[in-house]
Formats: structure tokens, C-alpha cells, sequence
């Protein structure tokens, strides 16, 4: 398996949330940490682990889960939907459960500014016009996987 480093570590609801390049071919969204999301939306180690074995357990997910080695050892990742997906599930039980103090549209409006930061630094260099065409393919791609 070869290393692989984040593409960049963002802030979700105060904790860091890493960003990685999609072990998919062909533009794509940045994939995300899960173990790195489920922290940042409040899980304990036990549903952290249980929420693991969802969503990498089963044909459904073989699409948008990956392990993959990193300097700080192996490291699950997930793609965008992934984590959309998951943050509304967890949101709402967070609120109550775990007391997060964010609605799951905060939730998510801050997520998407993060990974619209970690999309920057996949398209660095690039000019507007592909910057905007990778977006396009990227999601298109998103869509498809789903």
C-alpha cells in the first residue's frame, strides 16, 4: 500500500477533519477521514467503531469507502455524499444524545466550507475555466457513484 498524506486538515465543529485525494480515477471531490468526521460530530470510540462497520461492511459502500495507509497509520476514508449522508444522520441524535450545540444545517454549511477549501487545493493552479469544468466533472462523478 503506498503512504498517502492529506491533502489538507480543516475545522468541523472544532475538531480537525482530514482531506485526502479520492482513490477513484478522473476528477473528484475530496474524500474525508471518517473516523475524523464521527469525531468532529461527537461520537465516543464505541459509536465511532459501530458507524465504522456500517459504512464499511456490505456491497452499498464498496463505492465510497476506502482504507488506505497514511503516516499516522491506516485510515478509512469516505467520499462527499459520504459524509453529507452522515452528518444528517448523526445530526439530529447529536443534538439530543450528544449535545452538540449545531443544528445539521450548520452542520453542514460549515462542512461544505471546509471541503470547498480541501476542492482549492485540488485545483490550485488551475485556471477559472478548469477549476469550474473539474467542479462539473467532480460532481457529475458524485452523482454517478452514488
Amino acid at each position: 500500500m503506498t503512504m498517502t498524506k492529506a491533502i489538507y486538515i480543516g475545522t468541523l465543529n472544532g475538531k480537525p477533519l482530514r482531506f485526502f485525494e479520492s482513490p477513484n480515477p478522473g476528477p473528484q471531490f475530496p474524500w474525508h477521514s471518517i473516523d475524523d468526521l464521527y469525531k468532529c460530530l461527537g461520537l465516543d470510540h464505541g459509536a465511532r467503531n459501530e458507524f465504522r462497520k456500517l459504512t464499511t461492511e456490505g456491497e452499498e459502500w464498496s463505492k465510497n469507502v476506502h482504507i488506505i495507509d497514511t503516516d499516522s497509520g491506516l485510515v478509512t476514508i469516505a467520499s462527499h455524499t459520504m459524509a453529507q449522508v452522515m452528518i444528517g444522520a448523526t445530526a439530529e441524535a447529536g443534538r439530543n444524545i450528544l449535545k452538540l450545540s449545531k443544528t445539521e444545517e450548520e452542520l453542514l454549511d460549515e462542512y461544505c466550507e471546509v471541503v470547498v477549501e480541501a476542492g482549492n487545493v485540488l485545483t490550485d493552479g488551475m485556471t477559472e475555466e478548469e477549476s469550474f469544468r473539474f467542479v462539473i466533472a467532480a460532481a457529475k462523478s458524485e452523482i454517478g457513484r452514488g
